[in-house]
């Protein structure tokens, strides 16, 4: 990271280029679909992988492109944004939400109530499900296909860094 921001002025000229290119033609680089996975661990000597958390780092232009786009689509989706949905609404946080959430329960005391884990919901999303809700919801067309390219044909790599070789393949 260092590096990068020590040439920056020279990268920036060739990073806009690309990015350009691949929002205008809605194809993304292969590099920027390859996510390489690290289990860090919790606890000091792990035994299990429930004992270690994963980390997945995409390709510095990759993450440059996205938060151009995220920045768009939060623009252009923001008025469509569940007010309840505080994970995703600027200024607001975790916090707004446990109060909420309190307040609810103490309200409905007695009522029933089921309690869910949603944790790793995100890795069962239907991404075409997520293309088609963009679409209808008012997401810059132009950003819709290469949305739909970038989440296609993704890829994982595992790196192992940790000092437990029964986690690495």
């Amino acid at each position: 990271m260092p590096r990068l921001k020590e040439f920056a002025p020279e990268l920036s000229k060739a990073l806009t280029s690309i990015i350009d290119a691949s929002l205008q033609q809605a194809k993304t680089p292969p590099d920027w679909k390859t996510s390489y996975v690290t289990a860090v661990p919790k606890t000091p000597s792990p035994d299990t992988l429930d004992e270690t958390r994963s980390v997945s780092v995409t390709h510095m232009p990759s993450l440059l492109c996205e938060s151009f786009v995220s920045e768009w689509a939060y623009t252009d989706l923001h008025p469509s944004f569940d007010q309840q949905q505080y994970g995703i609404i600027r200024s607001t946080s975790a916090s707004h939400y446990l109060v909420n959430l309190l307040n609810y329960i103490y309200t409905n005391l007695g009522k029933r109530t089921i309690p869910m884990d949603f944790s790793k919901a995100f890795d069962f999303v239907d991404y075409t499900t997520v293309i088609k809700t963009t679409s209808a919801t008012g997401f810059r067309e132009c950003l819709v296909a290469w949305l739909a390219d970038f989440l296609a044909e993704r890829c994982q790599a595992a790196v192992c860094r940790v000092p437990c070789p029964q986690f690495c393949l």
